[in-house]
């Protein structure tokens, strides 16, 4: 007798189980996009926190990120809101996670809505000349932030500055279409 009750319980639950499958996919294919683009988003910021982890531990004058690549790419193709989720959030996370409170925080948040707002200006079949010219902004913007606002060490500066163009330049050259194209 026991048998049968936990048998028909199992049936039971493999019903609800292909039950809440089949409600579940409408919900899936209707919503694939936003998904899809909430995944990235989460990547990016994800990503770049992970890759901060080198600035506890190496006070080195370089700035290693993904998030123009992640920028960039978002806005055009999931829109300027995944964009500015990335710049603001991907920004203040990647900072705050290991500890680097500081006002040096406001000017690459600025910098990154920069290139948030003013991606969907720039063509999408160039993917790497507009990555660059957009890495460029957002980097003599902050140049310039740094420099007049904060008195900061023109060697240290352009040390940044060299090092995030020169590596945004490597990501959107090689990672970016690969990634263009997943992502679409």
């Amino acid at each position: 007798m026991k048998n049968k009750k936990t048998r028909f319980r199992f049936k039971k639950r493999y019903i609800l189980y292909i039950l809440l499958g089949l409600l579940t996919l409408p919900l899936l294919i209707l919503y694939y996009y936003q998904i899809k683009a909430a995944i990235f988003v989460t990547a990016f910021i994800v990503g770049n926190v992970l890759l901060s982890a080198y600035k506890k531990n190496f006070q080195l004058p370089i700035e290693i990120e993904i998030l123009s690549l992640g920028i960039v790419l978002c806005t055009f193709l999931y829109g300027i809101k995944a964009g500015m989720v990335i710049a603001v959030f991907g920004t203040i996370l990647s900072s705050a996670f290991y500890g680097y409170y500081s006002p040096f925080l406001i000017p690459m948040v600025i910098g990154n809505i920069i290139v948030c707002i003013a991606t969907p200006f720039f063509p999408v079949s160039s993917l790497f000349v507009s990555g660059t010219i957009l890495t460029l902004i957002k980097n003599t913007f902050v140049f310039l932030f740094y420099h007049f606002v904060f008195n900061y060490d023109i060697g240290k500066n352009l040390s940044f500055g060299v090092t995030n163009v020169l590596l945004n330049i490597i990501l959107f050259m090689n990672i970016g279409p690969f990634l263009f194209t997943i992502m679409r």
